[in-house]
């Protein structure tokens, strides 16, 4: 791995050690529960045996687990109860119905019915769960029946390496799967993991020799997908494929008829040529063939990178072939290159066809559905169709209407887009998927998860009228196990009918116990409503400084310089960012008076919220899970008050130094005002950041936008810049020119005297 590769790696080993952590660390029995009546009392420990059910490593590490569990987590060791596995089917259950489970419990034994060997899975974590809301070994007496119309529940490690010069997961030596994570993973209910990789650097072929290297490099996704496959989890292989080549690569001039559109530095593979349609149907084949256990392929082919001629009309027109055909056809017939690819290495894997459905001229635009819904149509019956959930919608911010133009928690869909997506796939016999980012989204992508279980429950009751049969939970951020992947485990589950209000409280019954179930579910709901109030504009969560706010300084000297791609920390090429001060084009279609308007009432709504979480957290009996829960909740509370006094301060200092004779007092008296209310904010809440090293870990970047040493530099530049308004005060008062005044013009030309 390159110097840079390394690097990503140093820093991201406390997230690593905080994956490793667990799932069963701690003892959650309560002696001080009253015993209960009509239940079976597993207190002296339980035995596990298989009826008819073959024995497997899958099933050796689920067994371990739970007993794992009734060790660590009930105190409760011996054999004396029996749990009877079987597995079958059961009129009960839809055909359809992916990991079903029927459970019977007895006062001396507890019966498993499994559809699958990964339904035994769901049965036990089930069977902990139940045991956990009840904080003692015990069983209610009765029959359960569970099951999810939603197969493909699809996350990913946020520390896996893809972008910002981090290089590609799948070719470097290191680990972004540990064991306790995918155990956790399962216990959230997650079922798959997606993998980001090229063919070209993976996949070896003889169609097109120019484009792999000279023998497969698959050894370490077979090792991951045999590695998960023990936690009944499957691995999907995302790409961007065909991926476009720049115009004097070799396989160009090797087989010059393949070549296709060319933008700037990057040329297609024409796949209307038969050469290329064979080499995607052949490094398909072989990638199955290969890994025969792979999940499928998640294909993002069209959109997001030039992968066919046929990206838009304007481009089409640079290919002679494309050009004259429909863009329909051509996209269809690429696709069913991958599906042909599947089907010829024997595999019953699907192919999820991904479109970014974007304006090429303006990707903060989506593009008329008309075409995809054709394509849908028109396209391979065992293609599964990804639609991206949120973008496109509307909502109301500020009295007015917004577009939501990227994944979103504080919009909980879906968008047009969508619902003419999975009504054309419904139509057409196509199943179809969501593309959310659950756990947290770009709106604060420097926290590991916002704990908004609600909207969660939201999205996933929604995807089921639309029939959606599968889900991918989250892009580059996202993926850390929280209460947000195990609300998505609860949600997608079938057999019982429940309001969102009885949701959230089973949900909160897994985190407490008693009344502080509801004061658990009461601070989620006013978490809810704080995201709802969310100014969204692409130009506020990419540019504004809201995700690096903790670490943002607030100086009197003016910093010109941008933060691009967009200001969360690193450049591209993992560099340093400046932090900018574009008040301008922060806001997007809101004033500054607005955005403030929101937070404020963001920050209001969160510290209603962290009322009750922080009276559940302080109770004696308060898990390892709910400290957490409360410490991520007090960062993202402090976060939002940094966020609204950066901008509170950049636009009273801009005021202050357009209109330097002008209620300067004033100003002064205000700018440290806010001074020192984010002062006392970044103290009361850097303890919380020392304690949790997946706090201010932004994946998109694989690194920090906030650390406790930028922290800590904040609050040293904060008092100076405190001083410095006292001797500004000082000088105004004499009615003589301060030298700290000295150079400014019309363009803030400062001295960086503060710096």
């Amino acid at each position: 791995m390159n110097d840079i590769g390394n690097d990503f790696w140093f820093q991201a080993q406390g997230v690593y050690s905080r994956l490793c952590e667990p799932v069963h660390g701690c003892c959650l029995r309560s002696r001080e529960c009253t015993p209960q009546k009509n239940g079976a009392d597993l207190s002296g420990g339980c035995a596990i045996i298989l009826n008819g059910v073959l024995s497997s490593e899958m099933l050796d590490v689920a067994f371990a687990d739970f007993q794992d569990f009734m060790r660590i987590a009930m105190e409760a060791e011996g054999h004396s109860y029996k749990i009877i596995v079987s597995v079958g089917e059961s009129d009960d259950w839809p055909c359809d119905a992916a990991e079903a489970f029927h459970i019977y419990v007895s006062l001396d034994s507890c019966e498993i019915l499994a559809r699958n060997p990964v339904s035994i899975i769901r049965a036990l974590v089930y069977l902990e769960d139940e045991m956990t809301r009840c904080c003692r070994p015990f069983l209610k007496i009765g029959k359960q029946t569970r099951w999810s119309t939603i197969t493909e529940r699809i996350t990913r490690s946020p520390i896996a390496a893809y972008r910002w010069k981090t290089g590609w997961e799948l070719i470097d030596d290191n680990d972004y799967y540990p064991d306790e994570y995918l155990n956790h993973l399962t216990h959230c209910g997650i079922n798959g993991i997606w993998v980001a990789g090229l063919f070209r650097t993976l996949i070896s072929s003889d169609v097109l020799p120019e484009l792999g290297p000279a023998e497969h490099r698959l050894e370490k996704l077979k090792a991951l997908v045999t590695k998960t496959a023990r936690y009944g989890i499957k691995v999907y292989f995302l790409c961007i494929e065909p991926r476009s080549v720049t115009p004097d690569h070799p396989v160009f001039k090797a087989h010059p008829e393949i070549q296709g559109a060319t933008i700037g530095n990057d040329c297609s593979l024409c796949t209307s040529t038969p050469l290329v349609q064979e080499y995607i149907r052949q490094s398909t084949c072989e990638l199955f063939r290969e890994v025969p256990q792979l999940g499928g392929i998640i294909n993002l082919f069209n959109g997001e990178r030039l992968t066919n001629c046929w990206l838009d009309e304007n481009f089409a027109a640079t290919c002679n072939r494309c050009s004259t055909r429909a863009q329909v056809d051509v996209l269809a017939e690429d696709l069913e290159c991958f599906v042909r690819g599947i089907e010829q290495a024997g595999s019953d894997a699907s192919l999820y066809a991904w479109p970014y459905w974007i304006d090429t001229t303006d990707s903060l635009k989506l593009r008329d559905c008309g075409v995809l819904l054709d394509l849908i149509r028109q396209s391979h019956p065992k293609i599964v169709w990804l639609g991206n959930f949120e973008h496109g919608g509307k909502k109301e911010i500020c009295n007015k209407q917004i577009t939501i133009d990227e994944y979103s928690l504080s919009y909980a869909g879906p968008c047009d887009a969508f619902n003419q997506i999975a009504q054309a796939a419904n139509i057409s016999r196509h199943r179809v998927c969501s593309k959310l980012q659950i756990g947290t989204s770009y709106e604060l992508s420097s926290m590991p998860y916002l704990p908004i279980p609600g909207r969660v429950f939201d999205k996933i009751q929604t995807m089921k009228l639309l029939n959606v049969t599968g889900t991918m939970l989250s892009w580059i951020p996202g993926g850390f196990p929280s209460v947000m992947l195990k609300a998505v485990g609860e949600a997608t589950i079938c057999g019982e009918s429940l309001s969102k209000q009885e949701f959230l409280h089973e949900l909160a019954r897994i985190y407490t116990s008693g009344e502080n179930a509801q004061n658990l579910v009461n601070a989620w709901e006013k978490f809810e409503l704080a995201i709802d109030e969310y100014p969204f504009t692409n130009r506020f969560l990419y540019f504004s400084p809201i995700t690096r706010a903790p670490a943002y300084p607030l100086l009197l000297t003016h910093e010109k310089s941008r933060a691009l791609p967009y200001n969360w920390g690193l450049d591209k090429d993992r560099n340093p960012q400046p932090f900018e001060e574009d008040l301008a084009g922060w806001f997007g279609p809101f004033s500054c008076d607005e955005i403030v308007q929101q937070l404020q009432k963001m920050v209001l709504y969160w510290q209603d919220g962290l009322v009750f979480l922080t009276q559940v957290a302080q109770d004696d009996q308060a898990t390892k899970s709910l400290q957490e829960m409360l410490n991520v909740s007090q960062v993202l509370w402090g976060q939002l008050k940094s966020t609204l006094n950066v901008i509170r301060f950049l636009h009273t200092r801009r005021l202050l130094f357009s209109e330097l004779h002008a209620e300067t007092d004033n100003k002064i008296n205000l700018l440290r005002s806010i001074l020192t209310d984010e002062l006392a904010n970044v103290e009361g809440y850097l303890p919380n950041v020392e304690k949790d090293p997946a706090i201010g870990f932004q994946s998109e970047i694989m690194g920090y936008s906030f650390t406790p040493e930028t922290i800590k530099k904040k609050i040293e530049l904060t008092g100076k810049t405190l001083e410095h308004l006292d001797e500004w005060r000082l000088y105004s008062n004499k009615e003589i020119e301060s030298p700290i005044l000295m150079n400014i013009d019309e363009n803030w030309d400062v001295d960086h005297w503060g710096d």
